[in-house]
């Protein structure tokens, strides 16, 4: 909210010598400033959105510092980064209003790491069971195995959900393509 005031001084005589006309701008304080954002796997594009209790027209910019060191990378009220490896970042937003002093504030943002999926085929031949094996693994965290997806035909629809080892019967000999999509604990997936 502005605030408006009118000072004068006048003369002996009642007349007015000056007339000093002052606005009072709203400016940002420690705290006022923030952001949010989605949440962040590796090679996802993860978007950040400032937060401030000026309006938009207020401000005159907003500036991301996304591995925190002192250089501003991106610009904007609302940015999409993709963040290139699974570690913790400390972002730093920084807006400065059109008056007033700027404000910042940093957060820590956690990127997660993708399954590596893989797995092995035991006793393949044509018209007998064969056995997948999941063999996928995760640099942190866990995969929830619940949520296995296996296409053993390969044609977008999951065969079976869940387990590490299933079994399924191949039709006739031939080259088949089978898939395995595996997420972590975090939401994060992947597939091989």
């Amino acid at each position: 909210m502005n605030h408006f005031a009118l000072k004068h001084k006048r003369r002996r005589d009642g007349s007015v010598l000056s007339l000093v006309f002052l606005m009072v701008m709203p400016f940002l304080s420690t705290a006022q400033t923030s952001f949010i954002f989605s949440h962040t796997c590796l090679g996802a594009q993860t978007t950040l959105q400032a937060i401030s209790p000026l309006a938009d027209t207020a401000i005159n910019s907003w500036k991301w510092d996304l591995d925190n060191n002192g250089t501003y990378e991106l610009t904007g009220k609302i940015i999409i980064n993709t963040f290139t490896s699974a570690s913790t970042f400390s972002v730093k937003l920084l807006i400065t209003p059109n008056f007033g002093l700027p404000d910042s504030t940093t957060q820590s943002i956690t990127v997660y790491p993708l399954p590596t999926v893989d797995f092995r085929v035991d006793n393949l031949c044509a018209l007998l069971p064969a056995t997948y094996i999941n063999l996928s693994s995760i640099a942190s965290g866990s995969i929830n195995t619940s949520l296995n997806s296996w296409d053993f035909n390969n044609d977008g629809s999951a065969d079976q959900i869940g387990n590490d080892t299933v079994n399924y019967t191949c039709g006739i000999a031939g080259t088949y393509f089978s898939k395995l999509i595996c997420t972590s604990d975090q939401g994060c997936s992947a597939s091989s």
